[in-house]
């Protein structure tokens, strides 16, 4: 998707703005599933969904053939790159991932060999994708050590010490420990760089600005727009009554995975204008879908809580969601859709500048622990407060 490298998890989000503050608050939920019926953005308080998920089942014998076909390419493939055989270990991950697609321990192990190559592009792809793919939180902490080795060989300093920091925060090593030596360790993405919204007459206009926020953050050809403004009212937010804040979504994650969406939260301006906000976009997920949770809190500043689950095909033991690395018997393993990945951010709005004025980007692996979000992030009285996580941080907002 979509976002800078030096944002490690972040999702691809165009800028925000804030709106005119007061107390309350909405809450709006979009999931994806391939085995539901289109999801609802629903804007009611405190609403809760649980998507739909295919249930495990047991490994075909074709299946069983294609996971022999991954051991041995596997093993082909770490013995290549001990002996810094680095073409023979791609090719022999390559074979692997022939044999079971978007694997994501052998794309970690393939973006490892092009990390020792120093072919920083490939391997940061390798890497990102491995890291949206795995529930394995020690896997994941060697992608992330991994991807802060690519930062360091791009001179990102700062990107390479959060992915040292959450290495070491999922798998304390020796080696993360290292690399963070006198240097902070908060797990968090901070970013106070300002970001304007788009402010536009009517909700017919309205849909122009997201289009192009839409083709910007995906790199997808946005929906024709709908001939009337109650349409487009209700393509975006089933009406969208009254002045808001509302959220607002474009594109086919309402529908289901296969798509790419981009999600707003609109308002009105003393002037009856509206200002448009763009808080996250993603491109097409994947078979199994993604859930996303977003919530705007209207107090000192408005506030947007985005939270964002992966899902993934994969491999996983069949008495749990623990995934198999592929050495376990084939009986041991089912195939399922699972959780993997999650990414959560608080959105921090000015009112008069109509500005962002703070983000804070916090995610991590899903696995037998749950999904705890490292950092705590609270806003009293118009300052920001994050703590735990290795932070120990405060924001004025005033």
């Amino acid at each position: 998707m979509r976002h800078a490298h030096a944002h490690a998890l972040a999702l691809a989000l165009a800028p925000l703005a804030a709106l005119p503050a007061c107390k309350g608050r909405e809450k709006a939920t979009v999931e994806t599933s391939p085995s539901c019926s289109p999801p609802i953005v629903s804007a009611a308080p405190d609403a809760e969904k649980t998507p739909e998920r295919p249930g495990k089942r047991p490994l075909t014998d074709a299946e069983k053939a294609d996971l022999s076909r991954y051991r041995e390419a596997m093993e082909r493939g770490r013995k290549a790159t001990q002996s810094r055989d680095f073409r023979g270990a791609v090719e022999a991950f390559d074979a692997a991932l022939a044999a079971r697609p978007a694997d994501a321990r052998a794309i970690s192990e393939r973006g490892y060999a092009r990390v020792l190559a120093k072919d920083w592009a490939l391997a940061r792809e390798d890497l990102d994708r491995a890291a949206r793919g795995t529930s394995d939180a020690k896997l994941l902490a060697s992608v992330y050590f991994n991807q802060g080795l690519v930062s360091e060989g791009l001179g990102e300093g700062p990107a390479a010490k959060l992915y040292f920091a959450r290495a070491n925060q999922l798998s304390p090593s020796k080696a993360a420990k290292d690399k963070l030596e006198g240097k902070p360790q908060c797990v968090a993405t901070i970013d106070r760089a300002p970001a304007r919204a788009d402010v536009v007459a009517d909700w017919f206009l309205s849909w122009d600005a997201m289009a192009k926020r839409f083709a910007r953050a995906t790199g997808g050809t946005p929906p024709a727009r709908p001939p009337t403004e109650d349409a487009v009212r209700k393509e975006l937010c089933d009406g969208c009554s009254g002045d808001g804040p509302h959220i607002a979504v474009m594109g086919d994650a309402k529908g289901g995975p296969g798509g790419a969406y981009a999600a707003f939260v609109v308002s009105r301006t003393p002037d009856r204008r509206l200002v448009i906000f763009a808080i996250d976009a993603a491109g097409p997920p994947g078979i199994c879908g993604v859930t996303q949770e977003r919530e705007v809190t209207k107090g000192h500043v408005l506030r947007v809580h985005v939270r964002r689950e992966e899902l993934a095909r994969t491999l996983v033991k069949k008495d749990g969601d623990r995934p198999c690395d592929g050495s376990e018997p084939f009986d041991d393993c089912v195939n399922a859709c699972v959780a993997t990945s999650w990414v959560e951010e608080d959105w921090f709005l000015d009112a008069t500048k109509l500005a962002r004025v703070l983000l804070v980007s916090d995610g991590g692996s899903t696995d037998e622990a749950g999904k705890k979000r490292a950092s705590i992030v609270n806003e009293t009285g118009g300052v920001v407060e994050i703590t735990s996580g290795g932070c120990n941080e405060k924001f004025s907002l005033k």
